[in-house]
């Protein structure tokens, strides 16, 4: 369901909150996920989901939008209608701006003042902490392949150490250094394609340059043993020649049709791709191009049906 104006209604007593999303399966889930764990943008309506019970709510979808630039001026007649009344768990006013016309309080203005601009030093609230391995891996895995966002700006002073960094022969910043990754950079890579076939490059700065993939990407590659996830080498597992070898994804015969990829899926048309991999939950199923894994899909699908059933008095048990 696209393009909707919803409701999470109480059965009990009929009171409802209302809001709008271009998906209504994943913004239930984000819903349910934050009343479940207590921590709801709604106070009263998290207090009713405690004192009922989630079985007392129900999701309905209560009217289609054509467009997504339309959502937010059709959840609008819905808040100017609605908010206010006794009966309406939404306390914010303005569909593009919840924040307007509320004010934070004395202990959350110096809770965000302290997480985005802490003192330095011995001040600092993390001073003398250290972050452990698991979660620097946690970091990392978050940001790794993420792109940034468009728009950015280079300061001329950034620009500067670019230029810098471009220079060859006596002016590089290199000249007469021996750069960390030289060594890894001359290691003979294996590659696995998703076709099955096998591919050898000399050097990791051959097949950067023959390819045009990045030398991070096939670092990171060769390190975890997980196909490249997009660029020119899509699907490829990687290996160093003289270490360990990673296998590929086992691919079950009814899915070598699939592409490997979402981006080669996309490249060709196709709806649906498999990649050996399994998904969050643990699924190794078919993923939808334009979607998600189909097993999580008829999972999700199964319990909504399930819950419907079970909220609705008249449904014979």
């Amino acid at each position: 369901m696209k393009n909707v104006i919803y409701k999470i209604r109480n059965l009990v007593n009929d009171k409802f909150y209302v809001g709008s999303t271009v998906d209504a399966r994943v913004r239930f889930q984000a819903h349910r996920r934050k009343l479940r764990a207590g921590k709801h943008q709604s106070p009263h309506m998290q207090a009713a989901w405690d004192k009922y019970g989630e079985e007392c709510f129900i999701f309905e979808v209560v009217e289609h939008v054509g467009t997504p630039e339309l959502l937010l001026s059709a959840e609008q007649v819905w808040l100017d209608e609605h908010v206010g009344n006794p009966y309406c768990y939404n306390w914010a006013t303005d569909a593009s701006a919840p924040m307007r016309g509320k004010k934070h309080t004395k202990e959350a203005l110096e809770k965000t003042a302290l997480n985005r601009t802490p003192p330095r030093g011995e001040n600092h609230y993390r001073y003398g902490k250290e972050v452990s391995d698991e979660i620097k891996k946690k970091i990392g895995d978050t940001q790794r392949g993420v792109k940034k966002p468009e728009g950015r700006r280079v300061s001329p002073e950034g620009i500067i150490k670019l230029k810098v960094a471009a220079r060859r022969g006596k002016e590089s910043f290199w000249y007469g250094k021996r750069p960390p990754i030289a060594d890894i950079s001359q290691k003979a890579i294996v590659a696995i394609l998703p076709d099955r076939t096998i591919k050898e490059f000399k050097s990791l700065s051959y097949m950067r340059d023959t390819l045009g993939v990045t030398v991070p990407t096939i670092i990171r590659a060769c390190a975890s043993g997980q196909p490249i996830r997009q660029d020119n080498c899509a699907g490829w597992v990687l290996s160093y020649a003289e270490g360990e070898q990673h296998e590929a994804p086992k691919i079950p015969d009814e899915y070598m049709e699939y592409p490997r990829t979402r981006q080669l899926a996309k490249a060709v048309g196709a709806a649906q791709y498999y990649t050996g991999i399994p998904c969050e939950r643990g699924h190794l199923s078919l993923r939808k191009t334009k979607g998600t894994c189909i097993a999580c899909m008829k999972e999700d699908n199964k319990k909504d049906s399930a819950r419907r059933r079970n909220n609705n008095p008249l449904h014979p048990n």
